[in-house]
This record gives structure tokens, sequence and C-alpha cells, in this order.
């Protein structure tokens, strides 16, 4: 194999800059100016000199290359001390018997979806979520392509890297006693990120999945860069949303007669002056845990969670709809953007049912048996729904014919969408405001009894003969995983067990990654599909929720460590571990460490992650853990406060002084170190510092992980006793 060095040598490069006329918006209270500048290599912008801004390589990047539309292969940057060159090794064995020889890279790596030798293109993904840093926007988002074409095996390449975007450079001037926002998310009529198609042979792109709406979380109001695809929005409009202080502040710029250009490779500088916008009027959607509270008329959303992140089935697709992240706090959402679809609750055509409107269409399901989330004009059983809702889990299901009628949410490596399965899917929620004035859709009558057949236990299903390609309910009893199902990918996506002489597979996506050959589950499989792929007998359930799993090593509760379930579990005290449990009850967690950057000098927070490290996700399978002396705590009662309880690292009190999103380490318990426990849904705690009216819950931060004492806004914890 041979080893290609490829080295880019572009100058960095101080932009000239061009001055744009002003496109004064519809109100006449504020004005948004342009000032573009040209970029021609890559990656940090670098502080601003007069009108222009330098950027230079920082060595911390990684780069996607594809030999001739190959599948990808990632390489470190290595910067030059001045950050104007850089270099990076990627292994390739030559192709035999091709005529071309060709290189393309993608920079960053993350935004390098695939390449596609068929077609000619890379797919490369704009995010619709940013994070801009100081100086520069998100790196995930500063995305350049270059390309070397040869008819030679060349082993030392030159790339000359383009960008593939556009860039902003925002400021906003916030109305009077507005402060500390959270985000700003700019809108427009026009596709300005998402996910496209790039043809390297001209430069050219074809928007593949699209979003109109771009959010950027920061605290900044001045020099915030964002990228976005290049757009004209002359002649159109571009809103502007502040959150700020549990707020939204709305300005709506109309550019009629204006232009308006984000140029590739263009950084467009430009000010929004919101003074005198109010806050906007707060749309409050609530979880639905009960689908007889469902009304006609009442404004929903269709949400999932997938790995710690929120989406909503979005406005665009036909034969699918495009996911939009979305905020959840305190299982409600509060003012979504214009990217979410909501939709408008109708009586379906049978009693029991319900429609969901986008506009004066209906979602439906598909006539033809396809995975597919489609609208009509006109309302029938396959635009007709029935909700219900159990342990956890809502499911939406089409009264039409077809099999693949359930709604559900899909990754999609990356390319997310909600659209109708049979099963294998992630589970959707719904959130309502509640409002609508019109019939209750879903009657309090217990439905007719359920002529799914069931059975006891695996081995009885199995006696009963070939799979039906219906649902069925199963119980399983401490079935033994024989092995786990991985595709080319590495996906896991099964487990296989024995019945009697039958081996059967459990097919879904996603197999928690705690599960190991030799592990047993149990449960029952409700309404899960009973069929046969390519020979093999499988159940295919809707997800692992209804699973439990015991690791071979034992533990859990008969082991090292039991589950917390109580106050008074606490309040006798004892050795503890404190984690987020992202799938209930599965006893995989993210465990706290007992140490981190808080001290007794200064406030910070404590480290996550299965060792103590700065923060990570690492999870732990609690009942088969063995070494846990980096995340022990003891806790204690509180002998100031009556019913809470003080968690001690080492011989300190963790506590927070009230001012801000962190803790700190007291050498002595006060009231700012008493947590007052309440239990929840699936044993999960909420641990509060009553003394604290705003920063007063401990929970883990999914986004920066770590745990700190939060304002209720992150997630909160379960809890694991030390056995005597």
């Amino acid at each position: 194999m041979k080893k290609i060095i490829i080295s880019v040598l572009s100058a960095a490069l101080v932009f000239a800059s061009c001055q744009k006329e002003a496109a004064p918006v519809s109100s006449g209270s504020s004005e948004v100016s342009f000032t573009a500048t040209i970029p021609q290599t890559r990656t940090s912008f670098a502080p601003q000199v007069g009108d222009s801004y330098p950027v230079l390589w920082t060595g911390d990047e990684k780069v996607g290359v594809s030999y001739n539309f190959a599948a990808k292969q990632s390489a470190a940057v290595a910067a030059s001390a001045d950050g104007k060159t850089a270099s990076f090794e990627v292994a390739f064995e030559a192709t035999a018997d091709v005529t071309d020889h060709n290189f393309y890279a993608v920079c960053p790596y993350s935004a390098f979806v695939s390449a596609s030798a068929k077609y000619s293109s890379l797919t490369i993904e704009i995010p619709s979520t940013q994070t801009p840093v100081d100086g520069s926007c998100d790196e995930a988002a500063q995305i350049i392509v270059a390309k070397h074409e040869s008819s030679s095996f060349d082993e030392k390449v030159k790339f000359d890297f383009n960008h593939v975007v556009a860039y902003g450079n925002l400021s906003v001037k916030l109305p009077s006693g507005v402060s500390g926002i959270s985000s700003i998310t700019l809108s427009s009529e026009e596709d300005i990120a998402g996910r496209i198609f790039y043809y390297p042979a001209d430069g050219s792109y074809q928007v593949s999945t699209n979003s109109t709406s771009i959010t950027l979380n920061t605290d900044k109001t001045s020099e915030v860069f964002f990228a976005c695809l290049p757009v004209d929005l002359s002649g159109k409009s571009l809103k502007v949303v502040v959150a700020a202080g549990g707020n939204t502040y709305t300005k709506n710029i109309d550019l009629t007669g204006k232009t308006l250009k984000f140029e590739q490779g263009r950084v467009s500088k430009f000010s929004v002056d919101m003074s005198g916008v109010s806050a906007d009027a707060k749309v409050v959607y609530n979880l639905v845990t009960d689908p007889t509270t469902l009304k006609v008329g009442d404004k929903v959303i269709i949400a999932a969670t997938y790995k710690e992140e929120n989406y909503a089935l979005g406005t665009s697709g036909t034969t699918f709809r495009n996911a939009a992240p979305i905020t959840v706090s305190e299982a409600t959402i509060v003012n979504p953007s214009d990217a979410v679809e909501v939709l408008t609750l109708a009586k379906g055509i049978e009693d029991n049912t319900c429609a969901f409107m986008a506009g004066t269409d209906y979602l439906c399901a598909s006539t033809e048996d396809k995975n597919n989330l489609e609208t009509q004009t006109t309302l029938d059983k396959y635009g007709s729904f029935r909700v219900t809702y159990s342990d956890g889990v809502t499911t939406i299901k089409s009264k039409g014919k077809s099999t693949r009628n359930i709604v559900q949410f899909n990754y999609n490596n990356g390319a997310p969408r909600f659209s109708c399965y049979s099963s294998g899917q992630v589970d959707v929620v719904i959130y309502s405001d509640g409002k609508g004035t019109g019939a209750q859709l879903f009657s309090t009558a217990v439905d007719a009894p359920s002529t799914t057949p069931t059975y006891s236990s695996l081995a009885e299903l199995v006696k009963a003969g070939e799979p039906t390609g219906g649902n069925v309910n199963v119980t399983l009893t401490n079935e033994k995983i024989l092995s786990i199902y991985t595709t080319s990918k590495g996906y896991r996506n099964g487990i296989f067990l024995q019945a009697g002489d039958k081996e059967i597979e459990i097919f879904c996506k996603d197999v928690p990654a705690a599960w190991v050959v030799g592990g047993t589950v149990s449960g029952t499989l409700k309404e899960c599909t009973w069929t046969t792929y390519n020979g093999t007998w499988e159940l295919c359930p809707a997800s692992w929720t209804e699973l439990t799993y015991k690791d071979p090593a034992g533990g859990g509760e008969t082991g090292n460590w039991t589950r917390v379930t109580t106050v008074a579990e606490l309040l006798a005290g004892g050795t503890f571990i404190i984690g987020y449990e992202a799938t209930a009850k599965s006893g995989v967690i993210i465990p706290m460490a007992n140490a981190g950057s808080a001290s007794t000098d200064a406030a910070g927070f404590i480290y996550s992650g299965s060792s103590a490290s700065s923060g990570g996700k690492e999870t732990i399978d609690i009942s088969s853990v063995s070494e846990t002396s980096n995340y022990e705590v003891t806790i204690v009662p509180s002998t100031s406060v009556s019913g809470a309880i003080c968690i001690k690292l080492g011989a300190n009190y963790l506590g927070n002084t009230n001012t801000k999103n962190n803790c700190q380490l007291f050498t002595e318990e006060a009231a700012t170190t008493a947590f007052t426990p309440t239990v929840g849904d699936n044993d999960v705690f909420t641990l509060t510092i009553e003394a604290n009216d705003s920063y007063n819950t401990l929970q883990y931060n999914a986004g920066s992980p770590r745990f700190a004492v939060y304002k209720a806004t992150q997630k909160n914890v379960v809890i694991y006793k030390k056995n005597k």
C-alpha cells in the first residue's frame, strides 16, 4: 500500500473588502448593512484588521479524503507555526486498470458524509445548528473542498482549497433591558443549510435535505460568525429571532426592492437593530401522556429524541418529512422555529382516530406499503391515526392497510427524517398547545380486547410454528444472547437467542452498547412483528425499551450496587453512585465522577464519564462494574435542612452559591449544600437546593458533558447505593 502525502501550501490571505448597498428594513426602525470579503484558505478567522479578516489553519482540523470517489478516510492536519500552511498524510493503494487517479478532500471531516462514484459527487452537511467561537464560526460549518485530478497515481499532491459555503458576521442590538441571550435564529424563504450533493467537476451543488433556518447557540451579540449555503435573498425577507431570559424577540426584515446576497467564500458583515421589539407571546406545547386529552383544533408537534438530541417533524419533504432541531425543557416546547411543522388535529374517519393537518392537507401513510409519510388533500383511513400511550411510549398508527403504518423517527446516518415504518425506528411523542375547542378525539372507554396471539415464553412461540408475518405478544425470561448481528458498517442491529433447536433473531437498530454476548434479556414484547427474512425467524420490536438486560458478570440488584427508588434510602446514608440514564431502567449510565474543576477555592463543575477526565459521555453498566473508586460519593442526611441530604466528595460537601450554572466544594455543610430529593417516573431523582432560587438542581449537561448545579434545565439523575 502506498502512502500519499497531501500538502496544503496555500498562504493565508487578508481579504479585500467591498461595500454593498445598505438594506433598510420595513419598520424603518433599523438598518442592515453589509461588507463582503473573500477568503481562499482555511480555517480560523483572525481578528479583523480594518475591513478585512485573515484566515489561518489551526492544526486542530481533520480532513476527509476520497480516492476516485471511494470511501472517505480521515487525516489529522499539521499546521505550520504561523498557520499559513498545513499538511496531512493518508494511505491509499492505486486502483489497477483505471485511467484516472483523482483525490477529493473535504474539511472538516465531520461535514463529509460520503462520496459517490456513480454520480461523481460528494455529500456534504452544512449544519443548521451552529456554535460560533470567538472570532470565527463553528468549525463544523466552515467547509472547504479541494481536488487533485491526474492520469497518474501521484504520491505528492498539492491541494488548493475552495470554500463551499458563504459566511456571515452578525451583530445584534438588543431591546432595552434585555440581556443574557442564549441563541439567535435566522430564517429565510430559501434553503440556507442542510445536506447537499457537491460536484467537484464544476463546483456546483444540489440540495438533498434542506433547512431554511440556522440557529446560532451563542451568548454574544456582536461579531457572531456563521456559515450558510450561498443564497440570494434579494426581494425576499430575513427573520431574526433572539432567545434571551426565557423569552424570544422577533424581527422580520423586508427586503422588497433591496439586495441581500450571501456569496460563496465571502463574509457578509451586517447588523440588526431590535430596539423597540417586544417579547414574543409565548406559545407553549406540553408533552402529551394521555391521548384522551387531545381535542379537535389542538395545535400539536410530533417529536423524537435520538442520542440526547431533540427533533421535531419539519415543514419540508414529500415522501417523508425532514427533522428540525428543537429545544425541550421540562417536557415543554416554547415558540418553536419556522422549520417545525405545527399540525392541527382533526377527526379521523373512524371513532377514536385523529387526522394531522399540515395547512389544508392531511398527513398519511403510503397506500403502496412503502416507508413513506405523505400528504393528501382528502381524508381516508391512511390519514386516520390511532394514538396510544403506554409506559412512556407514544404510538401513532395509521388505520390504512399498509403494514408500514407507524409514525417514527429515523436518524438515517445524519439525514434525519420522520416517516412511517412497521417497526425498528425511534418512537415519537406528541406536544400539544391544548387550545382546541372541538370534540374529544379519543374515548376514555377501554379498547376492545386484543386479538394479538400471546405466548408466555420464546419456546412456546417457536413451538406454535413458522412466523405468520403478523404481530405477537411474547414474554422472554433470562434469554441468553448467543451473538450480536453487526452490519458491514459496524451497526449493531440485532441479537440472536436460542429456543430449543431454533435460533431466533430480535431485529432492531442500535443494540445498547453495554449488551454483550452471554448477557441475558427479559421482558414482554408487545405487538411485536413475527416474520422471516432470508430464512431467519425474526421478532422485530419498535425499540429495545421493553427488554431489561443483565450482564453475564452478574451484579446489579444482587451484586455490588442496588438502584435507589425511594427518598428514605438516601436519607439512610451510605456510599452511592449518581449518574444520568439515557434509556429508562437500563442500568447503563453516564456516571458523575468524584472530582472536577470545582474546588473549595473556586466554582467549576464535576467530571462525567466512566473515568476521571475533563468530561465525557462514556457509559457503565452498573450491574457489572467492579472498579468504582472514580465516582463513589458519600450521602449523609443534612443537619441544617429537614428532609435534605448532603453529597460528600471526600471530606468536602457539594453545593452552589446561587450565582451561576456551576458548583463548588465546601468544607462544612450549609443550606447551600443541602439537596432535597424527590423521585419521579423510572426512579429519576430531582435533587434541589431549596435555599437557592435560581441555580439549585444537580443535573447532567449532555451538550457539554459534565455535572453541575443548574436552573433545572438539564438532565435529572438516577442513583445507585453500594450494597453492604
